[in-house]
Protein backbone atom coordinates (compact mmCIF):
# COMPACT_ATOMS: atom_id res chain seq x y z
CA UNK A 1 0.00 0.00 0.00
CA UNK A 2 3.04 2.63 0.62
CA UNK A 3 4.69 1.61 -2.59
CA UNK A 4 5.16 4.64 -4.97
CA UNK A 5 4.35 2.00 -7.97
CA UNK A 6 1.23 0.01 -5.87
CA UNK A 7 -1.44 1.52 -8.42
CA UNK A 8 0.23 0.84 -11.72
CA UNK A 9 1.10 -2.75 -10.11
CA UNK A 10 -2.12 -4.33 -11.59
CA UNK A 11 -3.21 -7.69 -12.96
CA UNK A 12 -3.41 -7.68 -16.93
CA UNK A 13 -1.58 -4.61 -17.28
CA UNK A 14 1.32 -4.61 -19.70
CA UNK A 15 4.64 -3.09 -17.78
CA UNK A 16 7.71 -1.81 -18.51
CA UNK A 17 9.63 -2.22 -15.74
CA UNK A 18 13.25 -2.07 -14.06
CA UNK A 19 14.80 -4.04 -11.69
CA UNK A 20 18.05 -4.68 -9.29
CA UNK A 21 19.31 -6.76 -7.42
CA UNK A 22 22.25 -9.91 -7.64
CA UNK A 23 19.48 -13.00 -6.23
CA UNK A 24 16.91 -14.06 -7.39
CA UNK A 25 14.48 -11.68 -5.48
CA UNK A 26 15.04 -8.52 -7.14
CA UNK A 27 14.26 -4.85 -6.54
CA UNK A 28 11.42 -3.40 -8.73
CA UNK A 29 12.74 -0.03 -8.95
CA UNK A 30 10.35 1.64 -11.48
CA UNK A 31 6.83 0.86 -13.25
CA UNK A 32 5.03 2.28 -16.40
CA UNK A 33 1.90 1.04 -17.57
CA UNK A 34 1.66 0.32 -21.20
CA UNK A 35 -1.55 -1.24 -21.61
CA UNK A 36 -4.41 -2.40 -19.13
CA UNK A 37 -6.44 -5.06 -20.21
CA UNK A 38 -9.95 -4.69 -19.01
CA UNK A 39 -11.25 -8.04 -17.98
CA UNK A 40 -15.04 -8.29 -16.56
CA UNK A 41 -17.21 -10.81 -15.04
CA UNK A 42 -16.07 -14.46 -16.79
CA UNK A 43 -14.00 -12.90 -18.90
CA UNK A 44 -11.39 -11.66 -15.39
CA UNK A 45 -11.51 -15.67 -14.30
CA UNK A 46 -10.17 -16.83 -17.25
CA UNK A 47 -7.62 -14.29 -17.34
CA UNK A 48 -6.06 -15.51 -13.86
CA UNK A 49 -6.77 -19.24 -15.36
CA UNK A 50 -4.57 -18.08 -18.37
CA UNK A 51 -1.75 -16.94 -15.72
CA UNK A 52 -2.27 -20.15 -13.46
CA UNK A 53 -1.44 -22.52 -16.95
CA UNK A 54 1.66 -19.95 -18.05
CA UNK A 55 2.64 -20.77 -14.01
CA UNK A 56 2.37 -24.29 -14.45
CA UNK A 57 3.70 -25.00 -17.89
CA UNK A 58 6.86 -22.37 -18.40
CA UNK A 59 9.84 -21.82 -16.45
CA UNK A 60 10.29 -18.35 -14.52
CA UNK A 61 13.32 -17.13 -16.08
CA UNK A 62 12.81 -18.24 -19.83
CA UNK A 63 11.74 -16.18 -22.93
CA UNK A 64 8.79 -17.24 -24.82
CA UNK A 65 8.00 -14.20 -26.64
CA UNK A 66 5.28 -16.77 -28.59
CA UNK A 67 3.46 -17.33 -25.62
CA UNK A 68 3.81 -13.82 -24.64
CA UNK A 69 2.14 -12.57 -28.11
CA UNK A 70 -0.70 -15.08 -27.59
CA UNK A 71 -1.37 -14.09 -24.06
CA UNK A 72 -1.84 -10.72 -25.03
CA UNK A 73 -4.17 -11.72 -28.05
CA UNK A 74 -6.13 -13.80 -25.53
CA UNK A 75 -6.38 -10.82 -23.34
CA UNK A 76 -7.31 -8.12 -26.28
CA UNK A 77 -9.95 -11.23 -27.44
CA UNK A 78 -11.37 -11.31 -23.85
CA UNK A 79 -11.94 -7.66 -23.22
CA UNK A 80 -13.51 -6.82 -26.69
CA UNK A 81 -16.02 -9.69 -25.01
CA UNK A 82 -15.19 -12.58 -27.99
CA UNK A 83 -16.24 -15.93 -27.53
CA UNK A 84 -14.22 -16.46 -23.83
CA UNK A 85 -14.89 -20.76 -24.50
CA UNK A 86 -12.86 -20.81 -27.69
CA UNK A 87 -10.24 -18.35 -27.09
CA UNK A 88 -9.35 -20.55 -24.10
CA UNK A 89 -9.48 -23.66 -25.93
CA UNK A 90 -7.41 -22.07 -28.69
CA UNK A 91 -4.66 -20.82 -25.65
CA UNK A 92 -4.83 -24.11 -24.12
CA UNK A 93 -3.90 -26.04 -27.38
CA UNK A 94 -1.11 -23.48 -28.26
CA UNK A 95 0.37 -23.22 -25.35
CA UNK A 96 0.67 -26.77 -25.16
CA UNK A 97 2.51 -26.82 -28.48
CA UNK A 98 5.13 -23.78 -27.30
CA UNK A 99 5.82 -25.97 -24.36
CA UNK A 100 6.51 -28.86 -25.74
CA UNK A 101 3.36 -30.77 -25.57
CA UNK A 102 1.85 -30.16 -28.95
CA UNK A 103 -1.23 -32.59 -30.17
CA UNK A 104 -1.83 -34.18 -33.61
CA UNK A 105 -5.46 -33.32 -33.81
CA UNK A 106 -5.32 -34.44 -37.60
CA UNK A 107 -4.44 -37.81 -37.41
CA UNK A 108 -4.81 -41.23 -35.00
CA UNK A 109 -1.75 -42.96 -32.99
CA UNK A 110 -1.79 -45.33 -36.47
CA UNK A 111 -1.22 -42.19 -39.03
CA UNK A 112 -4.54 -42.51 -39.86
CA UNK A 113 -6.51 -39.50 -40.68
CA UNK A 114 -8.93 -38.31 -38.36
CA UNK A 115 -12.77 -39.05 -39.45
CA UNK A 116 -15.36 -36.62 -38.79
CA UNK A 117 -17.72 -39.17 -37.95
CA UNK A 118 -15.80 -41.02 -35.52
CA UNK A 119 -15.50 -40.30 -31.98
CA UNK A 120 -11.70 -40.32 -30.46
CA UNK A 121 -9.84 -40.17 -26.94
CA UNK A 122 -6.46 -39.62 -26.05
CA UNK A 123 -3.82 -41.62 -25.12
CA UNK A 124 -1.62 -39.85 -22.77
CA UNK A 125 2.08 -40.42 -24.52
CA UNK A 126 0.35 -41.52 -27.70
CA UNK A 127 -2.10 -39.49 -29.28
CA UNK A 128 -5.56 -39.89 -30.58
CA UNK A 129 -6.72 -43.52 -30.77
CA UNK A 130 -10.95 -44.42 -31.94
CA UNK A 131 -13.27 -44.95 -29.20
CA UNK A 132 -16.75 -44.64 -30.00
CA UNK A 133 -17.70 -44.29 -26.12
CA UNK A 134 -15.41 -40.69 -25.83
CA UNK A 135 -17.69 -37.84 -26.08
CA UNK A 136 -15.15 -36.20 -28.37
CA UNK A 137 -15.85 -36.17 -32.03
CA UNK A 138 -13.65 -36.14 -35.37
CA UNK A 139 -15.53 -33.49 -36.40
CA UNK A 140 -14.46 -31.52 -33.20
CA UNK A 141 -10.59 -32.71 -33.41
CA UNK A 142 -10.42 -31.42 -37.20
CA UNK A 143 -11.79 -27.94 -36.11
CA UNK A 144 -9.61 -27.32 -33.70
CA UNK A 145 -6.90 -28.37 -36.02
CA UNK A 146 -7.80 -26.13 -38.45
CA UNK A 147 -8.62 -23.24 -35.71
CA UNK A 148 -12.11 -22.97 -36.89
CA UNK A 149 -14.71 -21.06 -34.85
CA UNK A 150 -16.16 -24.06 -32.51
CA UNK A 151 -20.17 -24.80 -31.96
CA UNK A 152 -21.63 -25.11 -28.94
CA UNK A 153 -21.07 -28.52 -29.15
CA UNK A 154 -17.59 -28.61 -30.40
CA UNK A 155 -16.62 -26.32 -27.31
CA UNK A 156 -18.20 -29.00 -25.28
CA UNK A 157 -16.68 -31.70 -26.28
CA UNK A 158 -13.27 -29.45 -26.40
CA UNK A 159 -13.37 -28.76 -23.14
CA UNK A 160 -13.23 -32.09 -22.10
CA UNK A 161 -10.28 -33.00 -24.27
CA UNK A 162 -8.67 -30.17 -22.64
CA UNK A 163 -9.43 -30.86 -19.51
CA UNK A 164 -8.10 -34.04 -19.48
CA UNK A 165 -4.65 -33.24 -21.51
CA UNK A 166 -4.27 -30.77 -18.70
CA UNK A 167 -4.86 -32.51 -15.86
CA UNK A 168 -2.51 -35.50 -17.20
CA UNK A 169 0.04 -33.20 -17.73
CA UNK A 170 -0.19 -31.54 -14.49
CA UNK A 171 -0.52 -34.88 -12.18
CA UNK A 172 -1.42 -33.73 -8.65
CA UNK A 173 -1.66 -30.27 -9.30
CA UNK A 174 -4.92 -28.61 -9.35
CA UNK A 175 -6.01 -25.32 -10.76
CA UNK A 176 -7.55 -22.74 -8.10
CA UNK A 177 -8.86 -20.54 -10.90
CA UNK A 178 -10.81 -23.63 -12.70
CA UNK A 179 -12.27 -24.45 -9.19
CA UNK A 180 -13.24 -20.96 -8.59
CA UNK A 181 -14.69 -20.67 -12.64
CA UNK A 182 -17.09 -23.90 -11.71
CA UNK A 183 -17.86 -22.42 -8.18
CA UNK A 184 -19.11 -19.16 -9.88
CA UNK A 185 -20.58 -20.90 -13.19
CA UNK A 186 -22.92 -23.18 -10.55
CA UNK A 187 -24.25 -20.45 -8.63
CA UNK A 188 -25.34 -18.60 -12.08
CA UNK A 189 -27.23 -21.95 -13.14
CA UNK A 190 -29.06 -22.54 -9.67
Amino acid sequence: KKSRLAQVLQPFAQLEISWSGKVSLKQLTSAETIRVFSLADIALYSGFYLNELLSFFLHPHDSHPEVYKLYQQSLMAMQNQDDVAQVLRSFELKLLQYSGYGIVLDQDIYGDPIESEWHYRFLPGAGLVRDNKSPVSGRTLLALHQEKKLDSQNLKEAKYLMRGIIDELLPGKSLKSRDVLAAIMRYRNA
